[in-house]
């Protein structure tokens, strides 16, 4: 249950609970069934599929699948450190490229739109946050997980929960 109540904490944090949300926005907020939980180990080389991070730059939807017609955003993806340190730098933090350094960003039926592999750290934005705080990206955002750098960090490896987002047909 205190799962849930984050999840459910959270998704009033993002539209507000004041006035102008209607009594009814649980019927317009929808938790997609893709809730997932990450827990990053100290001896797990990078990009290993139990204990590492997901290495490779990608975007979890296309433009279209998260978009109406005028483009307007459905969606969004929400990531929550759930570790006492929360995400750093050292110890897993998610990495994000700008949808203004996206060229393809607006783009789905362009091949490079599912193509994200040549991005590398330096070009992403790190989402430094604390625990239980979250970050909140467009699906169509390219992003990864941080590594744990042993060297680096004094930290305990990132664990994390994420889930998206969908605005329902009352929203």
């Amino acid at each position: 249950d205190e799962i849930w109540e984050l999840l459910r904490d959270t998704i009033r944090d993002i539209i507000g609970t004041d006035d102008e949300i209607s009594s009814d926005w649980e019927d317009n907020v929808i938790l997609e069934s893709d809730v997932n939980v990450w827990s990053l180990k100290k001896d797990s080389p990078p990009g290993t599929y139990i204990g590492g991070n997901f290495i490779n730059p990608h975007r979890d939807m296309s433009f279209d699948a998260c978009h109406d017609d005028d483009e307007t955003p459905r969606m969004l993806s929400v990531w929550i450190p759930l570790n006492i340190n929360g995400a750093t730098e050292t110890n897993g933090c998610m990495r994000a490229i700008p949808i203004e350094e996206d060229d393809f960003f607006y783009s789905p039926l362009h091949p490079r739109h599912s193509m994200n592999s040549d991005y590398k750290d330096s070009d992403a934005e790190k989402m430094i946050v604390q625990q239980f705080g979250c970050g909140i990206w467009d699906p169509t955002v390219i992003h990864w997980g941080g590594s744990y750098e042993a060297g680096e960090s004094n930290e305990e490896p990132r664990s994390s929960l994420a889930f998206t987002t969908r605005l329902g047909d009352k929203a």
